[in-house]
């Protein structure tokens, strides 16, 4: 028998879920090619920017300044790097 782990989601793993994502798509019959997997990446780094930012103004005890500059700095850093 074997025994699943789950762990959090790392840069390595993105080939793989590409190619789960495309052999979805050509299950679907649907159109499937870089720029749409680009464009879904995107959506959920923003995504992940988004609640780590509400997460730092709730504890920063409500201060806009902190979200604000970070969400700034990993947006940037993820569009160039990623």
């Amino acid at each position: 028998m074997v025994k699943e782990t789950i762990r959090e989601i790392q840069l390595k793993d993105k080939n793989q879920w590409e190619k789960l994502y495309k052999g979805y798509a050509d299950f679907y019959k649907v159109e499937m090619n870089d720029k749409i997997l680009q464009e879904e990446a995107d959506l959920w780094l923003r995504l992940i920017v988004i609640i780590i930012s509400i997460i730092i103004f709730i504890i920063s005890k409500k201060n806009l300044v902190y979200p604000t500059v970070l969400s700034a700095i990993l947006l940037t850093l993820l569009n160039n790097y990623l």
